[in-house]
């Protein structure tokens, strides 16, 4: 297992983060709980979700002023693309639903496998989740209250489109960001196990998340977001920071922000080289906005599309 090593504040690391280290305010609104934003070049859009809030947000990317928010029956905790831009694949905490923002539509939210056969837990939402390079959608699932001293209860599904299993080995607390590190469902499987404080690499540990000097808590990995290089950029909540490692989990650097508990970055943009972070309102410094920081010399892996079976 990786460890990470500590960095300063004022470390400098790689000359891309000298080059990138600033941030803007993209969206100036305090979300409850800002998760999973998802860009979609195909219609310059941008959604993400507020767990806490049951909401979604969708913006053309060049008009961030411009936000329209869609209220939900219930929490959605991640989002992924269809094959029909505006229309989206979620995990909420009823079920798999698809969420349809193209203009007109009347029905916006309509389920579409629910979770009642799978014997969940009242408390149970989803949470992180994210479609594979074959198609499928990958939906983790965890307590609205985690109790660390019981058995985890957090799990991990995939659905094809008709049918939903789970995957087994990761029983964790709190299941959060994950994606593959060759662009092929038979490539290096990342996935974070928050509450343990570490990302595992195909079920084995990966990289482990320490203590961080001046952070009010020991910071937990969160959703991630992976550049062409292969490079894995992770969300480190109570850390205010997005951290970037190497495939072989070497942190390379990392981009600090005015908002303690960033939860989930991703890359937008018709280029795919700007970093879009959602954050976590603690009632402090910027917390619950949606920050942006446009990068040289990386680009990200565009978002793969759910193909129903």
């Amino acid at each position: 297992m990786f460890k990470t090593p500590f960095f300063p504040s004022h470390a400098l690391i790689s000359p891309t983060f000298l080059l990138n280290r600033g941030w803007c305010i993209f969206i100036d609104t305090r979300y409850k709980l800002g998760e999973c934003p998802t860009y979609d070049s195909r219609d310059n859009s941008l959604v993400w979700t507020d767990i806490l809030g049951e909401t979604v947000q969708r913006i053309n990317y060049d008009e961030p002023n411009q936000v329209t928010t869609h209220k939900t029956p219930c929490s959605v905790g991640c989002i992924g693309l269809t094959e029909t831009p505006g229309v989206y694949i979620a995990g909420t905490k009823q079920g798999v639903a698809l969420l349809d923002f193209r203009p007109g539509q009347q029905q916006q939210f309509k389920m579409v496998h629910s979770f009642d056969s799978l014997n969940l837990d009242a408390d149970i939402r989803a949470n992180d989740g994210t479609v594979s390079p074959d198609g499928r959608f990958w939906i983790s699932t965890m307590a609205e209250d985690v109790d660390q001293k019981v058995a985890p209860r957090g799990r991990l599904f995939v659905y094809d489109g008709q049918t939903i299993e789970e995957v087994s080995g990761y029983d964790v607390h709190i299941p959060n960001g994950m994606g593959w590190l060759e662009g092929t469902v038979s490539g290096p499987f990342v996935f974070t196990d928050s509450a343990n404080h570490r990302l595992l690499k195909d079920k084995k540990p990966f990289i482990e998340i320490e203590n961080i000097e001046g952070c009010s808590m020991h910071p937990e990995p969160d959703g991630l977001t992976l550049s062409e290089d292969g490079d894995i950029w992770t969300a480190q909540f109570g850390a205010s920071r997005v951290r970037r490692y190497s495939p072989e989990g070497i942190l390379k650097d990392e981009i600090k922000f005015p908002a303690a508990c960033i939860t989930c970055p991703t890359f937008a943009g018709k280029d795919y080289n700007e970093l879009i972070a959602t954050s976590f309102n603690d009632d402090k410094g910027e917390g619950g906005k949606v920050f942006r920081v446009k990068l040289e010399g990386v680009k990200g892996v565009p978002k793969y599309v759910f193909k129903s079976a």
